[in-house]
């Protein structure tokens, strides 16, 4: 390089590096007005998430896991000691479940209170459970089938055993 075109080079560095950048346009600002909406956010979630699905099924695997172990544990108690009032033995297996958003996914009926803008009340709870729409999530009927037949088998066994 020859000694003209070096500091030709760095001034024309140094110029570019002052040059001034268009600046973007500011964000809007958020107002009241278009917080976000949680129930939305929820729904879409629930609706269209593959890892919503995903995380269903791997709770009830787990679950069913968990039950098969219990189940070969005769002595095994969901209670804790204490809170036990009647004895264990003669007891037969049980599971049991809560029904809205752990087996029956009712996110169709909060798009429906989206879509309506309203909220949450017992009328329209009980036309929605009417409807008998909700389906089930994704595990909740392989689980409760397997389940069902996991505690009658270990009933017979006990059964067998007695």
């Amino acid at each position: 390089m020859s000694k003209v075109s070096v500091p030709l080079v760095l001034g024309v560095a140094l110029l570019a590096g002052c040059a001034s950048v268009p600046k973007s346009p500011a964000p809007a600002a958020v107002t009241a007005g278009s917080a976000a909406n949680d129930n939305l956010n929820t729904v879409a979630w629930t609706q269209t998430a593959i890892e919503h699905d995903l995380i269903y099924r791997e709770v009830y695997r787990q679950a069913g896991e968990k039950l098969l172990l219990a189940l070969k544990d005769r002595a095994w108690d969901a209670l804790p000691r204490n809170e036990r009032k009647n004895a264990v033995k003669g007891l037969k297996p049980a599971v049991i479940l809560d029904i809205d958003e752990t087996v029956l996914d009712n996110s169709p009926y909060q798009a429906r209170l989206l879509a309506s803008d309203g909220d949450f009340n017992e009328f329209t709870w009980a036309q929605w459970c009417r409807e008998k729409a909700a389906k089930a999530l994704p595990g909740a009927l392989e689980f409760t089938r397997s389940s069902r037949t996991a505690c009658r088998s270990a009933v017979k066994k006990a059964a067998a055993v007695n």
